[in-house]
């Protein structure tokens, strides 16, 4: 396996089993100057509300606009569905979470403004849960892995609902436990670990 740190590039794929989705990117943040990343999702047709997390992008704008199928999409409270042709923007700090809301699969196109370090971030988590280290909503299981994941991208993602310092708290002792520990952004080295 090669090592999950090494650049993203467009057209590369890599999927998220327990969540049903597979990404492709399309324009990373080194081929946009950082300004944004382009992905495309598929989500399985089973894939639904269940898979999914409400979070919070406190400095990342993501609009996601459907390509086919039908999504579903929480954002600040309110349920909404959308279909081919329609798209959704998320602002930084809107709580919001996305899934499959239709019998079949679903294709859309999101973008991050800006790309910050959104490849690697989706490499880290997807990576784990290749060899089943996420739950079904591809959080990692590990608390050692999520700290160190909320530590290394600061400010990148929170979870709705719980306040963003608590979260940042327990970044700054669980990510260098799991730095002593071993742990890396290396999943060569990273995901074998007991």
């Amino acid at each position: 396996m090669a090592s999950w740190s090494a650049v993203a590039r467009s057209g590369e794929t890599i999927a998220c089993p327990p969540t049903g989705q597979t990404i492709r990117f399309l324009q990373t943040g080194a081929e946009t100057d950082g300004e944004y990343a382009r992905v495309a999702i598929t989500i399985a047709a089973d894939a639904t509300r269940r898979n999914s997390v409400t979070h919070v992008h406190p400095h990342q704008t993501e609009t996601i606009a459907v390509q086919s199928g039908v999504l579903g999409v929480a954002k600040n409270g309110n349920r909404g569905t959308l279909y081919p042709g329609e798209s959704v923007t998320f602002e930084p700090g809107d709580a919001h979470a996305f899934w499959n809301a239709g019998d079949g699969e679903l294709a859309v196109e999101t973008e991050l403004r800006p790309a910050m370090q959104a490849e690697l971030f989706i490499r880290f988590t997807y990576g784990l849960s290749q060899v089943g280290r996420v739950s079904p909503s591809g959080i990692p299981l590990n608390p050692l892995r999520l700290g160190l994941l909320m530590d290394e991208f600061e400010g990148h993602v929170y979870l709705a609902g719980l306040p963003i310092p608590i979260q940042k708290f327990g970044a700054r002792v669980l990510g260098p436990l799991a730095r002593a520990a071993g742990y890396s952004l290396d999943l060569d080295e990273g995901y074998e670990r007991a």
